[in-house]
């Protein structure tokens, strides 16, 4: 309904301006009427496609038009938009001409705006964008002109993220003192799904917060530098573990007839022992105070240096 209002009040419109200031040009000349007809036309002939054939929210049409008790509606709103195209170009026939010549003109005019619909569709594009451009473009203005007064601040929003390596996750806002200690404020910390706007004193940061600052450039480099500085250095990857899990089998004296817990397997190794075979059968998880035999099986988590040293 918004497109047909707004369609029809711009036909309307220049079918009259036409009619007033075009009109009177060409009264002179033995084709003027006919002249000033077919400049209208094409004129308003883009207009007249996006009112009568342009399809508007293709998708929801769709879905109602399946069902039945919709159907006759979306068809005879289809059907009131061409009516009115028509309606429109015997408006401006009219408007130019004897009802008679009119008439004519009307079947010719409609098959015209029937066979070149595709070159109609392009035209009411070009200036449907050029019109969006140009409010665009003063919408900005009109930013630029509400912003004016900003400028000297030089404030602006910048994005960080929480390092998951970072010593400041965990504290609250009040216990950073960052607004106070660098001037700057955050606008908004978003966590997974969640956006918390204007967060709290009481608000904590955690490891992966994505967090908004304002600041002038000084400050949100200030801030940048604070950030990196509460970083905890990563050590460096080895190219293999330092923690394995290894068998052993018993078969020193020194540890025979020992617990676990006297063995000191657990110091020399800086491991666990989390399971003994003995005789084909399984412990897992042995008590500290189980005493160790020969030919036992034993597996051990530990240090792979200390475990091939023992």
């Amino acid at each position: 309904m918004t497109q047909i209002v707004i369609h029809s009040v711009i036909i309307t419109a220049l079918i009259l301006l036409s009619s007033k200031y075009l009109l009177p040009f060409t009264e002179g000349s033995k084709f003027g009427h006919g002249l000033a007809a077919l400049i209208t036309l094409i004129i308003i002939s883009p207009f007249l496609w996006a009112l009568s054939l342009r399809r508007v929210a293709m998708q929801q049409v769709e879905i109602l038009i399946s069902e039945r008790k919709y159907r006759c509606p979306i068809i005879m709103m289809i059907l009131l938009r061409m009516l009115l195209a028509l309606v429109f170009i015997g408006f401006l026939l009219n408007s130019f001409f004897s009802p008679l010549i009119a008439f004519i003109a009307l079947i010719f005019a409609v098959a015209i705006y029937i066979i070149f619909p595709k070159k109609l569709n392009a035209q009411y594009h070009r200036i449907e964008s050029h019109f969006l451009k140009n409010l665009n473009a003063r919408e900005i203005i009109k930013a630029k002109r509400r912003r004016s007064d900003l400028t000297p601040w030089e404030g602006h929003m910048s994005i960080f993220d929480i390092a998951k390596e970072s010593n400041i996750a965990g504290q609250t806002l009040e216990e950073l003192r960052i607004r106070e200690e660098m001037g700057i404020n955050i606008a908004f910390i978003k966590r997974g799904e969640i956006t918390i706007n204007i967060p709290s004193r009481n608000e904590r940061l955690f490891p992966g917060d994505e967090i908004c600052v304002i600041g002038n450039d000084a400050q949100v480099n200030e801030f940048k530098a604070y950030l990196h500085q509460h970083e905890v250095a990563v050590p460096p990857k080895t190219t293999e573990p330092q923690i394995v899990l290894q068998q052993l089998d018993l078969t020193n004296d020194e540890y025979i007839g020992k617990s676990i817990r006297e063995s000191q397997l657990r110091e020399k190794t800086s491991g666990l022992v989390v399971g003994i075979e003995r005789k084909g059968r399984r412990m897992l998880n042995p008590e500290s105070h189980l005493i160790l035999e020969k030919d036992d099986i034993l597996w051990i988590v530990g240090d792979k240096k200390l475990l091939a040293k023992l």
